[in-house]
This record gives C-alpha cells, structure tokens and sequence, in this order.
C-alpha cells in the first residue's frame, strides 16, 4: 500500500516538475529563469525520492535507518574480538567460552558483535543448540542497549535455531517480547524483516 502511495506522489511531481521545465523555457527574463528553475529542481527532487520509495523501496529503508539511527547514536564498538576468534579459529571453544563471559560478566556488557560471536560459536562450532539458547537469553536480559544491526541478526538466527523445537514457542515470544519493550533499539526495516520471519 505504501509503495502504491509513492508512485501516485511520485506520478504527481514528475508531472509538476515537467510542467516547471517547460515554463522556464518559455520564460524571457532571467529572473522568471531562475524562479522556474528552483521551482524544476525542487519537484525533481520530491519526485525522484517517491519514485525511489516506490520501486527501490531497500534503498529509501536505508536512507531512513542511516538518518533515523545514524552511528553516532551507537555507543563506542566493542573490545577488540580477534584473541577470541583465534581461539574459537583453533577449536579451543572451551578458553573461548570463558573468555566471552569475562567479557559479557561486568554490568557494560552492551557488545553486540560479542554477543553474537558467542551466540555463533556454541550454535555453529559447538553444535549446541541449548547453549546457544541460553546465550541468547542472557543477551537479552540486559536491559539498556544501544541500536546495533548484530541485535537484530542474533534474533535471527535464534528463532531459525529454535524453529521445530520444543523451543519455538517460548523463543517466538520471547521475540515478540523483545521487539516490542526495545522497539526503539531496532530500525524500521529491521523491525519488518523480523516480524516477517515470525509469521512463517
């Protein structure tokens, strides 16, 4: 529906600003030049951001998560993860595993990249699920974080993990839940690609 919404507004100002181009041709003065061509330029641009919305809606969603929940707004990047990812590089899960609890044990544990190395490593290396599971729990416990795009994919892949499980259900909710007390840590098309997800 909003994608039809687009391309009637973006229909409208390409016709307003194709009728702007042809009144500052027939304009003799320069002054009237001058006003005839803002006026093109601003119905240009209205009608190439619509048009935009309409058919590349990706890349209007985009454009609003930079402007919306621009890096500035994110809180410093994480620990350096390298020594960690060495670890897990090298099978050694278990010194690995103590190391993202040491890392994520203090009260500033808002490390998103970290949480979802952990989260990736028992699910994916150490093929268990049930730890994954409770990384991703403790993850979401905390309860002031900053918007990161990891947040989003660590919800992911834990519903995908958790999906013909006895798990499902609670993880679904959990999910639900999540998206709904933090909505402000995700963006708009983060928000969509999720709730998608859950109504499979």
């Amino acid at each position: 529906m909003i994608r039809f919404v687009y391309g009637v507004c973006g229909l409208f100002t390409t016709v307003m600003a194709m009728c702007a181009f042809a009144d500052m041709t027939w304009q003799s003065n320069g002054f009237g030049v001058i006003a005839a061509g803002m006026e093109f330029m601003a119905w240009g641009t209205f009608s190439g951001l619509f048009l935009t919305g309409a058919f590349l809606p990706e890349v209007t969603e985009r454009f609003a998560d930079a402007v919306f929940y621009p890096v500035r707004r994110l809180k410093k990047p994480a620990p350096l993860l390298s020594p960690i990812l060495g670890l897990i590089g090298t099978d050694r899960f278990d010194e690995a595993r103590e190391a993202f609890q040491r890392l994520l044990g203090g009260p500033d544990c808002d490390l998103p990249a970290a949480w979802l190395a952990w989260f990736r490593m028992e699910l994916e290396n150490c093929d268990d699920p049930g730890a994954a599971d409770a990384v991703a729990e403790r993850c979401f416990a905390v309860p002031r974080r900053a918007p990161a795009p990891e947040y989003a994919e660590l919800l992911r892949r834990w519903f995908i993990s958790a999906a013909g499980t006895e798990a499902e259900e609670r993880v679904r909710a959990r999910i639900h839940s999540e998206l709904r007390r933090h909505r402000r840590a995700y963006s708009p098309r983060e928000h969509r690609e999720l709730e998608t997800l859950l109504e499979q």
